[in-house]
């Protein structure tokens, strides 16, 4: 597969927040970003070995305020955003139960 070229096997699945776009390879499970300007990016700091583990790590920091790979989730002005440890405000976790309780 070209790093340049946006292949059929790639299911967008979000923004990476830099321009790009979250995607998963059907072909090995794994996710990454597609740039128009340089093309599919696959480094460590772009790959979860599958959706379900970046999933995973999304909710953990959703439920317990824990960063995700130097990010920390931030609520401002209703809309989530992630943003680098040390700009995120310090936010607490909030129950995830029905009603809020």
């Amino acid at each position: 597969m070209s790093p340049y070229y946006w292949h059929g096997r790639l299911i967008p699945i979000g923004y990476d927040g830099t321009g790009g776009t979250l995607f998963i390879d059907q072909e090995s499970g794994r996710t990454g970003s597609y740039h128009n300007e340089d093309g599919v990016h696959t480094g460590e700091s772009h790959v979860w070995p599958s959706y379900g583990a970046l999933l995973e790590a999304t909710a953990r920091a959703l439920e317990r305020g824990e960063p995700v790979r130097g990010l920390r989730a931030d609520v401002e002005a209703g809309r989530l955003a992630w943003r680098a440890v040390d700009q995120a405000r310090n936010v607490e976790p909030r129950s995830t139960r029905v009603g809020g309780r």
